[in-house]
This record gives structure tokens, C-alpha cells and sequence, in this order.
């Protein structure tokens, strides 16, 4: 059955202008127009058409978070909770991440780590509907050194050997990205942020077999210099971009400088903790997100959900850490739609409300370029043509 969802207001992408009154018109899960009411209303022509008027709530495309890990709990020690859990737990800890998500509106996500392949279960469980929850892109367990960040996922590789067998087996378990552990991390004892765990070379070869693979990759790197590998190996995203050297911080103009040039984006894991994060290195990471974004950088939004205290259905206030470091609200809600849609290899699937593309769709109660913090509090939750929530009312 077609369903034509009528609103206060439609913005069918951002950057784009708002049509108000505005309408959706969604047939088999995708939509088929969006935009000023009367012409969207002339489209509907089928004579059993549902009709869903969420009065003047503000529909826009559903969010994305492109940097997540469902098998965290975001309690003070997820990395103790993932160590000591059965793989029972562990799905239970997914689920209820996955449900916060798409409660706080974001119905596409990636999870960037996860041991033994839950994460390819959960998506398969969300998928049959068994599971409430975005629709997933998965790396699988993360490629690290012995001992490196997130060992403890199952994805540590001694040798080029060893990372380009791992490449080949997380295609076959279903991957989508491969992640690269390119510097240490601050969940991850004895490893040092700053420090890379790669070579140029290495990485270069193992982006080099994953793109041969049809995969993306996505590293993760705190360190300058992992961060001029990254930009000088063409990798598809880079997850932090904290700018660390042994000094403390070095932001490095010319390397993002490259970076702008490269349009390679980096998704700084914008949460509710980011103006402390990271503490260890006396960072000031809005007075950095400002200097990305002054310098040109792409930047795409995802939380890092599930490290400590960063639960999914906080998305909202990463959104406003970026609104706090400079970027208008319209330029947030690009890089929590279109722009992150697109950096994941998704444009022609979500991220817009476009005839053809994913019904995926957030309704707000009042406007976000006035108020981004409406952004908390949606009130109807589409993803792929099926209303998540019953706020709505059927008319």
C-alpha cells in the first residue's frame, strides 16, 4: 500500500530549501516524491493510500551514524563488559543499542567493531525484523597489531600476510568496510594514541586489497602521522582525527590541507563527551573540529555509541557538539544525512528524500536550522517505508 505522510514541513536534503506545507509519497519502501504538499498529493493516485499526518512536525531524512559499536554498553568499562560476556549478553547488549538508535532517529549506521561476527548476526536479525534497529554496514573484528587497540575483538594480525587473509575473510563473512587500527586508542591499555600501529606501506597495500575486494576502508587514528598515512594511502574515511603527537596536539594545516584537497572525510566521533574527549591528551576537540571545518576537511557525523557514556539514543547531542564548534545547523544536518550517506558508499540508497532512494525519514517537533536541539526528541521514525514508531496519527 502507498502511503502519503503529510507535514508541517519537508526538507527533502540537506543543503536543499524546505517546502512547507510539505508531503512524502512512499511506495514499496522507497519514496517516490517530497516536497510541496499539492504536488505530492497529485501523485498519489492509488485509490487505498494511507495517509499519515503528523500535523506540523518537520520530516527530514533519517539520520546517520557512521561510527558505532553496538557490542559496547557505554558504561564505564565496555571494554571489561565485552571481555568477561558470553556471546548471549553480548546480543542482548546489541539489541538495546541497536533500538536506541533508531529510537533517536537514525535509521543507517555502521558498526566499526565488533568480536566474532555478532555484529553480521545483528544485522541479519534486523533485517527479518526480528530486531528494532538501523540498517547496518559492518567491518567485522578490526584489523590491529598483537596487542594493539581492540585486540580483544578477535583482529590481530603479525604479519601484511595475516591483514590482507583477514581482508579476504571479513568480505566473505559479509563485511562492507574493513577498519584499520592505524594508531592506538585510548579504550585499549599499552597501546599509545599518538603512535601509529602501521606503516604507509602496509596500509597501502591493505586498502589497496580491500578496494580490490570491493570493500572501503575506514581507519582509526588519533596520530598525525598514522593521519598522513591515511591521506597519502587513500583510505575511504578516518575515524578521530585527534592530530596527537608525543608533544600533545599538532594540528597540521598541510595535512589537512591534503585531506580538503582528497575530500577524504573524517568522522570525529561527535558525542556528548566530545568537549573533554579525549581528557588524556588536554585536547580542546571543538577548537579542533573548528579548524577541520575552517580548513575544508569533509566531516561526516557519527558518535563513537557505546564507548563510556555515549549511548545510542544520545545521537542528538553530537550534533550539537559539531553545532558548538562552528558549523551551522544546516551544515550538521548534511553531515548526519546526505553527507555521511554518501562518504559510506550510500548515496543512491538513503541520506535524501529523492523518488527512488530509501524511505528513511525523521519528523521533528519544530524546525532544526532554528533549533538543532529539536533533533532530540523526534516523533515518528520511518526507515525503509515502515513507521517505527505510533506517534503518528492514521488518518
Amino acid at each position: 500500500m502507498d502511503q502519503l505522510i503529510t507535514a508541517g514541513t519537508v526538507y527533502p536534503a540537506f543543503p536543499g530549501p524546505a517546502s512547507s506545507p510539505g508531503a512524502a509519497l512512499v511506495s514499496g519502501g522507497a519514496i517516490v516524491a517530497a516536497g510541496h504538499r499539492a504536488e505530492v498529493e497529485a501523485q498519489a493516485t492509488e485509490p487505498d493510500v494511507e495517509r499519515l499526518d503528523l500535523g506540523t512536525a518537520v520530516v527530514l531524512p533519517g539520520f546517520v551514524d557512521a561510527h558505532v559499536h553496538l557490542s559496547f554498553d557505554a558504561s564505564d568499562d565496555p571494554v571489561g563488559r565485552l571481555r568477561q560476556a558470553g556471546d548471549d549478553e553480548l546480543d542482548a547488549v546489541i539489541a538495546g543499542n541497536a533500538a536506541g538508535l533508531l529510537a533517536a532517529g537514525v535509521t543507517t549506521a555502521r558498526d566499526l567493531g565488533a568480536p566474532r561476527l555478532l555484529d553480521v548476526r545483528a544485522r541479519e536479525r534486523i533485517r527479518s525484523g526480528q530486531l528494532a534497529g538501523p540498517d547496518l554496514l559492518l567491518a567485522c573484528q578490526p584489523l590491529t597489531t598483537p596487542g594493539g587497540h581492540c585486540w580483544y575483538m578477535g583482529g590481530e594480525c603479525a604479519s601484511l600476510g595475516e591483514l590482507l587473509a583477514a581482508v579476504r575473510a571479513r568480505r566473505a563473512a559479509g563485511a562492507d568496510w574493513i577498519k584499520v587500527m592505524l594508531s592506538g586508542g585510548f579504550l585499549t591499555d599499552g597501546t599509545i594514541p599518538a603512535e601509529p600501529q602501521f606503516d604507509l606501506d602496509t596500509l597501502r597495500a591493505v586498502t589497496d586489497a580491500a578496494h580490490e575486494a570491493g570493500l572501503r576502508v575506514a581507519v582509526h587514528a588519533h596520530s598525525t602521522k598514522a593521519l598522513w598515512s591515511a591521506g597519502v594511502a587513500g583510505v575511504d574515511t578516518i575515524e578521530h582525527g585527534t592530530f596527537l603527537s608525543g608533544d600533545g596536539v599538532d594540528f597540521d594545516r598541510e595535512l589537512a590541507d591534503l585531506l580538503a584537497r582528497r575530500r577524504i572525510p573524517i568522522c570525529p566521533t561527535a558525542n556528548r563527551e566530545t568537549a573533554s574527549y579525549p581528557a588524556e591528551s588536554g585536547t580542546d576537540a571543538l577548537a579542533r573540529l573548528a579548524r577541520l571545518h575552517r580548513a575544508g576537511v569533509p566531516v561526516i557525523m557519527g558518535t563513537d555509541a557505546g564507548v563510556r557514556q555515549v549511548p545510542g539514543r544520545a545521537y542528538s547531542a553530537g550534533l550539537l557538539a559539531l553545532e558548538r564548534a562552528g558549523f551551522t545547523a544546516a551544515e550538521v544536518l548534511a553531515a548526519a544525512t546526505s553527507a555521511a550517506a554518501d562518504a559510506l558508499g550510500l548515496a543512491a540508497v538513503t541520506g535524501r528524500l529523492l523518488p527512488g532512494l530509501r524511505a528513511d525519514l525523521v519528523a521533528l517537533p519544530a524546525d532544526p536550522l532554528l533549533n538543532l536541539a529539536a533533533t532530540g526528541t523526534p516523533i515518528a521514525i520511518m526507515k525503509g517505508g515502515q513507521l517505527m514508531t505510533e506517534r503518528a496519527r492514521a488518518c
